[in-house]
């Protein structure tokens, strides 16, 4: 894999407020090997320099028990950055996922679903009606095109939490849960 662009040139904006990452955290979900994985099958997880102002955390996820296959499930994509889409510092809608695709290599499902979103709304979280976290919008085919849904060639695609990404998020939480270990003293 080639560097586009270094992380520690990069932030994350929360509550309007630009936080850095640290460098040192990021780690790749996409196995260098992986040869079946979608082009918005990618993830990775980077920890900020130093914690959120004001904003609590949002709960580790649980897998959902959702069915592969088409079907409406109504959700709410919020983008608190905003996106292409939409010029607005932030934005919340109400959409649907259509389809939830079988799962990849890395046992991750990627769902499609109508909701408007642009360049810049990666890792937008889509929410069901009790405002559980259920995906994580990773890309849209056709992007700004701002056409109808189409099942095949326009539509978004966002990962749920389940298989290597939520491993690998509950492992993360599980290391900064734990206290350091300190050496023993006899």
């Amino acid at each position: 894999m080639e560097t586009t662009r270094n992380v520690a040139d990069c932030y994350f904006q929360i509550g309007g407020r630009n936080y850095n990452f640290d460098p040192g955290s990021l780690r790749l979900g996409t196995p260098p090997h992986a040869r079946s994985l979608h082009i918005t099958d990618d993830w990775a997880l980077l920890r900020l320099s130093e914690p959120a102002v004001g904003i609590p955390p949002q709960p580790v996820p649980d897998a959902p028990s959702l069915p592969t296959g088409v079907g409406e499930l109504p959700v709410i994509m919020v983008s608190p950055g905003g996106h292409e889409n939409y010029r607005g510092p932030s934005s919340i809608e109400t959409c649907f996922i259509r389809q939830i695709d079988p799962p990849s290599e890395d046992e991750i499902r990627r769902v499609r679903h109508d909701c408007n979103d642009g360049y810049g709304g990666s890792g937008s979280g889509l929410f069901d009606a009790t405002g559980r976290m259920l995906a994580m919008q990773s890309a849209s085919l056709s992007m700004n095109s701002r056409r109808s849904f189409d099942i095949e060639f326009h539509y978004g695609s966002a990962l749920l939490f389940e298989g290597e990404l939520l491993s690998a998020i509950r492992q993360e939480v599980g290391a900064l849960a734990s206290p350091p270990s300190s050496p023993v003293s006899r």
